[in-house]
């Protein structure tokens, strides 16, 4: 909103330099933009990131058990 970045199209509510870019991102309106941006970091991301972080602790749990199997046992 500030930079004055707009669209080649015109738009019925604001100046051709003020028309946003996405509808949802309408910076003329902060607090629905704020609401949509804190959605995002705290139920969006998290659900991206889950699958991420259940793959590598998966791994590094399969390469500590193979770790421990391939060990030589201290007992004669």
């Amino acid at each position: 909103h500030g930079a004055k970045i707009g669209t080649y199209e015109d738009c019925k509510t604001y100046p051709r330099d003020e028309c946003p870019i996405y509808g949802v991102l309408d910076w003329h309106h902060p607090t629905a933009v704020s609401l949509l941006q804190l959605f995002l970091l705290f139920f969006v991301v998290p659900l991206l990131q889950f699958p991420i972080w259940w793959l590598v602790r998966g791994r590094r749990l399969k390469d500590y058990l193979r770790q421990l199997e391939e060990r030589p046992s201290a007992t004669p």
